[in-house]
């Protein structure tokens, strides 16, 4: 792969100046996927995040894994998925995902991680009872839950057992957070989950001091200044770079159809990825794409 990020045509000086790639570099948020996965990869980070949003304590020496974009495919015919930020430690499965495009779908793509995880680690022969407890955790830059009018900054989903009169917690091990960063950031009380949430927002700083956010932001400026996340960075701008220019040759629907093909054939497009460009490329909302995301055929 670094043989073709070599050779990526934006390194040629006839494309983009040093200064250019800095300057493009250098507006890339933290909500970026690629900058968030290299980001929250860093042990230190990962732990402190874990407990802000779990508060499970862990240390870096508990870690057994931590692998971003990490994908799991337990079947040739079933879909794939790709976790941002996939954790494992004391026995327990960790996935964070940063989303950036509501696309309708978040309690679905909970459940379908749910199961790849738990089908990608139980094997034939186990016990039901060694299905590991996990904490799938989506950050959203949108509000995931307007059903809610408390519009708090994280919101837990459980499974419940129920006689018809009653509902108690039924405990599966099975744990989903979803953070809302578009809360009432004003009645958040914790000072480091106030922090982070503003730095989401802006996408480069916040306002509210807290070590970790010092932290990220720390590891921000070393990735950036990385030469192999440069390259990596400016190949994937430079595929959709390419997508946007073939589908500005295209008809408004056929080229809309024909960029959200190309992305989804790049390893490091996901769905808020071609959501964001492509709404950019054609000057359509959010919900047009998503429409032809979710019903286009492949």
């Amino acid at each position: 792969m670094l043989d073709d990020l070599e050779s990526s045509s934006v390194y040629k000086k006839s494309i983009f100046t040093t200064e250019e790639i800095d300057k493009l570099i250098e507006s890339v948020k933290i909500t970026n996927d690629l900058l968030f996965t290299s980001v929250a990869s860093d042990k230190e980070i990962a732990v402190e995040l874990i407990k802000l949003f779990t508060g499970i304590d862990l240390s870096k020496e508990e870690i057994d894994i931590v692998n971003k974009e990490y994908t799991l495919d337990v079947s040739l015919k079933a879909r794939g998925v790709r976790f941002d930020i996939y954790l494992a430690a004391n026995d327990t499965i960790f996935d964070l995902e940063i989303q950036n495009a509501n696309l309708h779908n978040l309690y679905e793509r909970m459940r379908y991680y749910q199961g790849i995880i738990d089908v990608g680690h139980l094997k034939q022969g186990d016990d039901f009872l060694d299905l590991k407890t996990t904490y799938i955790i989506f950050i959203c830059n949108f509000n995931p839950c307007v059903e809610f009018s408390s519009n708090k900054a994280i919101y837990t989903i459980g499974s419940f057992i129920s006689d018809g009169e009653e509902y108690k917690l039924c405990n599966d091990k099975a744990n989903k957070i979803l953070i809302n960063t578009r809360c009432d950031i004003d009645a958040i009380q914790d000072n480091t989950l106030k922090s982070f949430i503003e730095l989401i927002r802006d996408g480069y700083t916040s306002k509210t001091p807290s070590s970790l956010v010092d932290k990220i932001k720390s590891k921000v400026k070393e990735v950036k200044m990385t030469p192999e996340w440069r390259k990596e960075y400016m190949l994937e701008y430079e595929r959709l770079e390419q997508a946007r220019n073939e589908g500005r040759e295209e008809g408004l629907a056929k080229g809309l159809i024909n960029s959200i093909k190309l992305l989804k054939t790049m390893s490091m497009a996901d769905d808020n990825v071609i959501i964001e460009n492509v709404c950019e490329q054609f000057q359509v909302s959010e919900a047009e794409v998503i429409y032809y995301l979710n019903n286009i055929n492949e």
